[in-house]
């Protein structure tokens, strides 16, 4: 069942007001609507997809005879020889548009009189995949089940056998057993696909960023789908039987979605779910305030069965701005008091990003005794661009409220930040420096660390997970730090209180951590994608840490476990 607003609703009056202060616009009205899969969907978690890869690909199908959808990259070295002469190597390699790679090694030396010599050598590996027809398949959610059983969400690529194709994506879920194998009491053999399908041919994108496990054991999974060719999205939610059949029971066919329809391109996202004690099914995402780009936070809430919950705000529906600028929300948590909070990363005061939360009561409404007007915006201020963006966030039992995310440094580069507030909203200056705390892992590249998920341990001990930089050639690992109660790493987990964990399944080994659950037994599983050839193909992909760091080598294989959908 789809829920569209027929006109305004009553929180859209002042929406036109703030607008016209914005301070930063993403997309130029003369630029029309996104186009491709990669339309900045999972900018809210500041993560890399292998979506824009998949784009990526399709282009260069679509001109597979064109020289200028080649990818080139040349390296230059120079060498001093014993005799005085100096020798330069110049290598380029290029990316055709068949999938194969030339590779040009170009040797010049210079001698002590001044005349030279060339010589070249060109070498072609076969492509090891169509670049037409590729396998994107990515987690970006997960749960664990009371019995053990651990459920991953995200997309996977539906029948890209030609370009115009690529762009198709479904929801995909998967269910492991404790030991990490597929469960094969679970949809058709451990796994399933849901299509919303509402954009039409080659518009069809379908993706599932949460999920989260009822007390019944039923499975709702949250996320967005594209309703037409213009750049059209809504928030869209099922509800799966154990055995991984659509629950009728749910909306009449198991599927919903919401519509905001709050200006520009109609782009309304989920990005994280919660289930409150009653049942009800809390979505946070962000929604499209005009064609320039800027987006609000949005809340919606349905009732067990699918409706939207006409006790929330009047009509389900909730949006929150805060500076007039751009503000998208990443994460939603359910306090024990019935209060929702909601996480993400707003338009500061002056140039960048911060870190921005709101706290609002179980009808919707701000709640003022939340920071004075139920809104907090959280600079780290290190210096670069200031571009501070929260992508998870926890509550401890006593009320206090625990943000995690990524923060750039002066020099640029990015780095996990960890933020503690007090249950009223006011800094808790107990946890790390002031009430932040910066992790590093500076493993090479751009040294670039993103937060994308986090946790709270049952003795108050707080896991962060993401991805790390490893090298410039786009190789990034999952990451993983754990933090004492006070802020500091707690050096029992990992020696130095970090972990690093690379799949490196093939390409690039680009391996990306997407969420991140702890047992009951304490073990952490960190779930993503893992690239395991170019150009795009990813497969779902899961580790398994143990209370101390190492890898579980009781889950999956060696500690990981890799699912393919491979729908293409």
């Amino acid at each position: 069942m789809s829920y569209r607003p027929v006109s305004p609703p009553t929180w859209y009056q002042s929406l036109s007001d703030w607008l016209l202060g914005n301070s930063r616009k993403k997309r130029d009205a003369e630029d029309g609507p996104p186009e491709s899969a990669n339309v900045e969907f999972l900018e809210t978690r500041m993560v890399l997809t292998a979506i824009g890869a998949a784009g990526a690909a399709a282009t260069a199908a679509a001109g597979a005879s064109s020289p200028e959808h080649q990818a080139a990259d040349t390296s230059t070295s120079t060498t001093t020889n014993p005799d005085g002469s100096t020798t330069s190597t110049s290598t380029t390699t290029t990316t055709n548009a068949d999938g194969s790679v030339t590779t040009v090694v170009t040797t010049t030396t210079t001698h002590a009189d001044g005349s030279t010599s060339t010589s070249s050598s060109t070498t072609t590996s076969a492509a090891t995949t169509s670049n037409a027809t590729v396998d994107s398949d990515e987690s970006l959610g997960s749960a664990v089940q009371s019995d053990g059983k651990i459920v991953l969400v995200g997309f996977a690529q539906a029948t890209a056998s030609d370009a115009t194709d690529a762009n198709n994506f479904d929801f995909a879920v998967t269910r492991l057993n404790a030991d990490g194998s597929l469960d094969t009491t679970f949809g058709t053999n451990g796994k399933k696909t849901i299509a919303f399908d509402l954009g039409g041919e080659d518009n069809n994108q379908d993706v599932a960023t949460c999920v989260q496990i009822q007390s019944d054991g039923k499975i709702v999974v949250g996320g967005y789908t594209k309703r037409d060719s213009s750049g059209n999205y809504d928030f869209a939610v099922v509800r799966l039987n154990t055995d991984g059949s659509l629950d009728t029971t749910f909306s009449n066919d198991g599927k919903a979605t919401v519509a905001f329809d709050l200006g520009g391109y109609g782009d309304d996202r989920a990005t994280s779910m919660a289930i409150q004690p009653d049942g009800g099914i809390v979505l946070g995402g962000y929604s499209q305030a005009s064609t320039g780009g800027n987006n609000v936070f949005a809340l919606a809430r349905l009732t067990t069965d699918g409706e939207l919950d006409q006790s929330f705000t009047g009509d389900g529906r909730k949006f929150i701005s805060f500076n007039g600028g751009d503000d998208r929300a990443a994460a939603v948590a359910v306090q024990s008091d019935g209060k929702i909070v909601i996480v993400g990363y707003g338009t500061g005061n002056g140039t960048g990003y911060d870190y921005a939360i709101a706290r609002v009561k179980a009808n919707g409404s701000l709640d003022y005794g939340f920071s004075g007007d139920g809104k907090k915006m959280v600079g780290f201020n290190l210096g670069g661009s200031s571009a501070d963006t929260a992508a998870a966030v926890s509550i401890q039992t006593d009320g206090s409220i625990v943000m995690g995310g990524t923060v750039q440094s002066a020099t640029g580069d990015d780095d996990f930040g960890v933020t503690r507030l007090k249950a009223n909203g006011s800094m808790d200056k107990s946890f790390g420096n002031g009430g932040r705390k910066v992790i590093s892992y500076n493993l090479g590249g751009n040294n670039d660390d993103q937060l994308t998920a986090m946790a709270i341990q049952a003795d108050g001990k707080i896991v962060v997970g993401g991805i790390t930089q490893i090298s410039l050639t786009g190789d990034y690992d999952y990451a993983a730090a754990r933090l004492n109660t006070n802020g500091s790493l707690d050096t029992d987990f990992s020696t130095d209180g970090k972990k690093t964990v690379g799949i490196n399944l093939g390409a690039t080994d680009n391996d990306l951590a997407n969420s991140l659950n702890i047992q009951s037994d304490g073990k952490i599983i960190m779930a993503g994608s893992a690239i395991k050839s170019a150009p795009g193909n990813t497969d779902f992909a899961a580790i398994r840490l143990n209370d101390d760091g190492s890898l579980d080598t009781g889950f999956g294989t060696s500690g990981v476990k890799t699912v393919p959908f491979d729908l293409t």
